[in-house]
């Protein structure tokens, strides 16, 4: 084989290259420190629920294909079963109990019990704009690829939103990303950005297993649009019963 001349970029394995205009640039610029973790400010009970009531919440809260049956509320908690309904693409048939939230930023957080046993059963939170654009952060079971009907559980961060590069853009599941370690009770946080500059909505996750320390997750985005609200899910698969204890929303 040809040795390349001078000029040359790389070697041949026959015959001979030219090349010119060969230049260089920095390739990235490195990253040395970690973006910090959101700090979430006071409490906004405008945006907030203890479920200490004897009934099931009404207005400021309302339902989208609900209310879902079996839900009660029982010892300062809303305790919800799960539902043998999805929120995923083209089928949108689980409820979702939805409130108003705050403009600008905000931390969303939640404290629930679940023990989830059977595959694809979740509960959780979301910031919801419609059933094809949403954050989520679920407690949820998932089957090990064994074949032998084992499943593991985790805490799951995900989005739905549409994908631009078709025409007409078309709804698309993102995720998920794994949060950190489980148990069968857990606090879940969304952290809400509104990065105006760029025209984008950004959520980043957390979970906890004690309420003081936090596992965070990555970012999620979409293009910012209409504005989101806070909400509650138990769907997927029947069989387990999620009991929200309450739920908090903090400014900043």
């Amino acid at each position: 084989a040809a040795a390349a001349r001078h000029g040359a970029v790389g070697a041949v394995a026959r015959g001979s290259a030219d090349a010119d205009n060969v230049g260089a640039a920095k390739l990235y610029t490195p990253v040395t420190e970690r973006v910090p973790d959101p700090r979430p400010g006071d409490l906004l009970p405008a945006y907030s629920d203890e479920f200490d009531g004897d009934t099931v919440p009404g207005s400021p809260w309302q339902w989208v294909r609900g209310p879902a049956a079996g839900v009660t509320m029982t010892g300062g908690a809303l305790s919800w079963p799960t539902q043998n309904a999805e929120l995923f693409q083209g089928t949108n048939t689980a409820s979702v109990l939805l409130r108003d939230a705050p403009e600008g930023d905000y931390t969303v957080e939640t404290k629930i019990d679940f023990a989830p046993a059977q595959s694809s059963q979740q509960a959780g939170i979301l910031l919801y704009e419609n059933d094809d654009r949403y954050f989520k952060m679920v407690h949820s079971v998932v089957p090990l690829q064994r074949g032998n009907g084992a499943v593991v559980q985790l805490s799951e961060f995900a989005k739905e939103g549409e994908r631009p590069t078709t025409t007409p853009p078309t709804a698309i599941f993102n995720g998920p990303m794994f949060g950190g370690p489980t148990a069968d009770t857990m606090w879940l946080r969304l952290s809400h950005h509104a990065d105006t500059a760029n025209g984008e909505t950004e959520v980043r996750a957390a979970t906890s297993r004690d309420g003081a320390h936090w596992v965070y997750n990555g970012v999620w985005t979409l293009p910012a649009k209409d504005r989101l609200k806070i909400g509650l899910v138990s769907m997927n698969r029947s069989g387990a019963v999620a009991r929200f204890d309450y739920v908090r929303t903090y400014g900043g």
